[in-house]
C-alpha cells in the first residue's frame, strides 16, 4: 500500500523512542521506557488501556501506539500522556493513519510533572479523503533559556473518534535547564558557601585586631 507523508517539519533528531521491541504488548494502562539518559511513562489521561500494534505501513513499521484494540472498541475522548524523569527542550513525534478522514492532532507540553505549570501547543491534521497512509510529524520546541518540559498529553482524531491515530518515533533534545527546585537548591548552596566564607573571613579579622 502507498505511503503519503502529507506533512513533514525539520526534524533534528535527538534521543529516540519507538516501539519495535514492543510489538505485541496489549491491554495495558501504563508503559515504562528505561534509558541511561532518560525515563519516559506512557498513560492515558482516563487510566485506558492501550496497544502496541502496527499499521503495517513505513514509517510505521513493527510496532506502534495504539488506542484502537482496547475498551472494547469504543473511541474514548481522551489523550495519551507521557512523564519524563528529566525535563527536554523538544519533543517530535509522528503520528498517522489511513485517509478515510479527517483527523486533527494536538499536541501539548507542560514544564511540570503531571501536565502542570506552564505549557506550549502545536496543532495540525491530517487530511482526509483516499486510502492511503499519512503521517504528520508533532513537535515542541522550548527555548534553550527556559527550563524544558516534563510531561505532554496528545491526541489526533475526529470529533467522532477523537483518540483514534497511531503514534510512533519519538524523539527528545535534553535540556541543559535546571528545574526550578534544582535551580533553587544550587541557589540555596552558593548563599550558604557564601555566609560560611564571610564568617570565617570575619573570625579571621577579629583574631587579627585582638
Amino acid at each position: 500500500m502507498a505511503s503519503t507523508a502529507w506533512q513533514i517539519f525539520l526534524d533534528p533528531g535527538g534521543l529516540p523512542f519507538d516501539f519495535e521491541d514492543k510489538q505485541g504488548i496489549a491491554g495495558v494502562t501504563s508503559l515504562t521506557y528505561v534509558k541511561p539518559e532518560l525515563t519516559i511513562t506512557i498513560t492515558r489521561t482516563s487510566g485506558a488501556t492501550f496497544d502496541i500494534d502496527s499499521p503495517g505501513v513505513n514509517p510505521f513499521l513493527n510496532g506502534s501506539l495504539s488506542p484502537f484494540n482496547g475498551n472494547n472498541g469504543v473511541y474514548l475522548d481522551d489523550h495519551f500522556q507521557i512523564e519524563l524523569s528529566r525535563p527536554v527542550a523538544a519533543f517530535f513525534m509522528d503520528a498517522g493513519d489511513f485517509g478515510g478522514d479527517f483527523d486533527s492532532l494536538v499536541f501539548e507540553g507542560f514544564v511540570g510533572p503531571g501536565l502542570t505549570g506552564e505549557s506550549a501547543g502545536w496543532q495540525g491534521s491530517l487530511p482526509g479523503g483516499g486510502t492511503n497512509f499519512g503521517y504528520a510529524t508533532m513537535q515542541l520546541t522550548r527555548d534553550p533559556d527556559l527550563p524544558g518540559f516534563r510531561s505532554f498529553r496528545f491526541r489526533g482524531g475526529t470529533p467522532v473518534a477523537p483518540n483514534s491515530v497511531y503514534y510512533d518515533n519519538i524523539r527528545f533534545r535534553l535540556s541543559s535547564v535546571p528545574e526550578p527546585g534544582a535551580a533553587l537548591l544550587v541557589a540555596l548552596g552558593c548563599t550558604c558557601i557564601g555566609a560560611i566564607r564571610f564568617r570565617r573571613r570575619k573570625m579571621d579579622l577579629d583574631r587579627e585586631l585582638s
